[in-house]
């Protein structure tokens, strides 16, 4: 990898190192809570019965407990093993694919290192195992999310459309089994322009954001960091 790349990446690594961080302090913020819930529900469900006092201390008390401890041991091990091992390796490999000449990685230094950018950071500890963050200058994109990260190149793009994600559910409803569409938050999608170096790999980028309320965050920061990109009303893809 080029130098400069390099000395950027270290850069970035310290910079999500930071985010991480905080990212597994909030993971842990609630724990304490939910451990005590439990705690109190199985010593309600033991006097709610009828059990005596000292049955409901031997039996229901020291099983909540027990059930506390396993959940509080499992957000351990969760955020023990979410490291920055995968998030370099998803850096990496993003860069050494998308960098196709050394006019172009100079290019994309000069914007990182004049901090011609604006950052997004997301903490969806509910759903994602890492922050989102996302990255927007006026030539380059930078979007990290699950463990993926995708560079954009402004000059490649054609239009952006707004992607609007959904997933199915199951359920039965009177023996019958009924299938439904529910919204699961909206991708920002790249179209990009025919004969450039990112069409040559994909048509089509999509950038996903998990809540809504964030995809609209991102489109206003595009919008204003990179007024000249088209952007199209919605479609669904």
């Amino acid at each position: 990898m080029d130098g400069q790349l390099n000395m950027w990446l270290e850069r970035e690594m310290e910079e999500y190192s930071k985010l991480l961080g905080k990212f597994k302090k909030k993971q842990m913020k609630w724990v304490p809570l939910w451990m005590a819930l439990i705690v109190g529900a199985m010593v309600a469900l033991g006097f709610g019965v009828g059990y005596d006092f000292e049955y409901v201390m031997r039996m229901h008390f020291v099983l909540g407990c027990g059930i506390a401890l396993f959940i509080l041991f499992m957000f351990w091990i969760l955020t023990a093993t979410t490291t920055m091992k995968p998030v370099r390796k998803g850096y990496e490999r993003a860069m050494q694919e998308f960098f196709v000449s050394e006019e172009d990685a100079n290019l994309f230094c000069r914007q990182m290192d004049e901090k011609n950018f604006e950052v997004l950071s997301f903490m969806n500890t509910s759903s994602e195992k890492f922050p989102t963050r996302f990255i927007v200058g006026p030539d380059y994109w930078v979007y990290f999310c699950c463990g993926r990260c995708s560079l954009v190149r402004t000059a490649d793009i054609e239009s952006i459309h707004e992607s609007n994600e959904s997933t199915s559910l199951s359920y039965n409803v009177g023996g019958a089994r009924v299938r439904q569409n529910v919204s699961a938050g909206a991708s920002v999608a790249i179209v990009y322009k025919n004969d450039t170096a990112s069409q040559k790999k994909t048509k089509m980028d999509k950038l996903y954001f998990t809540k809504r309320a964030q995809f609209r965050e991102a489109m206003e920061l595009i919008k204003k960091r990179c007024p000249d990109c088209q952007i199209l009303n919605a479609k669904t893809y």
